[in-house]
């Protein structure tokens, strides 16, 4: 899943699954297994969740040799998700909220609906990373 940092050496994966509203990776390797899951609440009879544009990001490590293991993931979002072009202004802000880490960026101009035509992607708005406090996050 992404090539980047190329000094860290990825995990083999060894499964997929793809539903309506969630996609499963699972990878193995060194005695570890991890989970990643990314699920979008597109919940036909809850219209308010289904309208927000979220997903929730987990990932699960779990030994697979019984041994103890030291493991650090990374988990990186680009702002480039918040503009139209990778060459326009981004505005990056950190915060607290409620036991977690709130990372926020946004196109600087935010120019909402003023663009129309084809090969355009939404720059107005943000994208947010939140992580809840845990001991080495």
């Amino acid at each position: 899943m992404g090539t980047w940092p190329q000094s860290i050496p990825g995990i083999g994966q060894t499964a997929l699954e793809v539903t309506a509203t969630r996609t499963t990776y699972r990878f193995e390797e060194a005695g570890i297994r991890l989970e990643v899951v990314f699920l979008s609440p597109l919940l036909p009879f809850e219209l308010d969740v289904m309208a927000r544009p979220i997903s929730y990001v987990t990932a699960t490590i779990t030994a697979t040799d019984r041994a103890s293991h030291e493991v650090q993931l990374l988990f990186g979002v680009s702002p480039v998700l918040a503009t139209d072009t990778p060459t326009q202004e981004v505005l990056w802000s950190r915060s607290r909220l409620r036991g977690m880490t709130v990372l926020r960026a946004s196109n600087f101009r935010q120019p909402v609906l003023e663009k129309a035509g084809d090969n355009l992607r939404i720059d107005w708005g943000s994208v947010l990373l939140a992580v809840p406090d845990q001991s080495g996050a």
